[in-house]
């Protein structure tokens, strides 16, 4: 039975799960950090309905799921995909939304990205283990039962939704601002020289930033693996040491996974390249269709892009933070 003020799942879609900004201290004792595939994308959902940028927020691979809130929630949606009212009504993306108690929404993916978000106003009412809400898998007190969301699962609200106005039931409300998301540019992904690269052959160093890879159907939020040229050197076995999301491994067979979010502690391949921290959401988009170029980038110049991402979000939950206040106070 669904709670007094939740999200019940109708139809699960391929992959839904809770996530916030990871739990760090424990990958000494083998726990993953885990966290948001898409920082930018979940963070920004949250800002936009008035949460802390590290409030824990819905991760819907696509297709997605069949979701019907049974209270009016402030809602926001990021990130990939279609999303459509059970009335077809289309829901905006990058603007807080206001849905009716009833209202059932659903996602399709579209050509561009893989992943969405949903937060909501207030957060999901969930108790955090080790410091995090986020999902660690087979680990019951993580996320919601440390598991993906499947049919007929209620997450319950923490807190009830306080507007000016009470929304119909079923009805869908956008607030009058949303945020224009900067177009992708369609860069390479940026990488910086990792502890094993020189094992590489000479002609693999150049094929790796001179030839496209994509993205292997089967990858997943522990690891994307790549299919393309296959890469050749001295590839030895080796002491498994530790590895960290957008590691870069040169796999026996030729070819090569990055690990993401969900990745293990340790690794026993050779790491070839580190993903630049900026460049994490868009590769965890990137369409399985699409081929990926890669270059290389040094830690100067990956550091200040880390920078401005920060600095762009500040800058934006200040934004959205004042927006927000003005419209619930009626003084907008």
């Amino acid at each position: 039975m669904a709670c007094i003020m939740s999200m019940l799942v109708i139809k699960k879609g391929t992959l839904d799960t809770i996530q916030d900004n990871g739990r760090t201290g424990w990958q000494h004792l083998g726990i993953p950090v885990g966290g948001y595939m898409d920082p930018i994308s979940a963070k920004l959902a949250n800002l936009l309905v008035g949460n802390s940028p590290q409030e824990a927020v819905l991760e819907i691979f696509l297709p997605g799921p069949i979701l019907q809130f049974t209270s009016n929630a402030l809602i926001a949606i990021t990130g990939a995909g279609s999303v459509v009212s059970s009335d077809g009504i289309e829901i905006e993306f990058n603007r807080p939304t206001v849905v009716g108690a009833g209202t059932i929404l659903s996602w399709q993916p579209t050509s561009i990205g893989r992943i969405s978000y949903l937060a909501i106003r207030g957060g999901w009412q969930l108790t955090p283990w080790l410091g995090s809400y986020s999902t660690c898998w087979g680990v019951a007190e993580s996320g919601w039962q440390g598991r993906a969301l499947q049919k007929n699962d209620a997450i319950p609200f923490r807190e009830s939704l306080k507007l000016p106005f009470v929304p119909a039931r079923a009805s869908i409300r956008p607030l009058p601002w949303k945020h224009e998301v900067p177009p992708d540019t369609n860069e390479p992904i940026r990488l910086m020289p990792d502890s094993q690269l020189s094992l590489l052959s000479q002609e693999s160093m150049l094929h790796l930033t001179s030839t496209p890879f994509l993205l292997h159907p089967n990858s997943n939020r522990m690891s994307y693996s790549l299919t393309g040229r296959l890469l050749t050197g001295q590839h030895k076995e080796m002491i498994s040491s530790a590895v960290m999301w957008g590691s870069l491994q040169w796999l026996p067979d030729g070819q090569l996974q990055i690990f993401m979010a969900d990745h293990p502690t340790t690794g026993g391949y050779p790491r070839i390249a580190q993903v630049a921290a900026a460049d994490r959401g868009r590769l965890a988009q990137w369409p399985l269709q699409k081929p990926i170029f890669f270059d290389w980038v040094t830690r100067e110049k990956a550091e200040k892009s880390l920078l401005e991402q920060h600095a762009y979000l500040t800058r934006l939950e200040k934004a959205l933070h004042l927006r927000m206040v003005s419209y619930l106070t009626g003084s907008s």
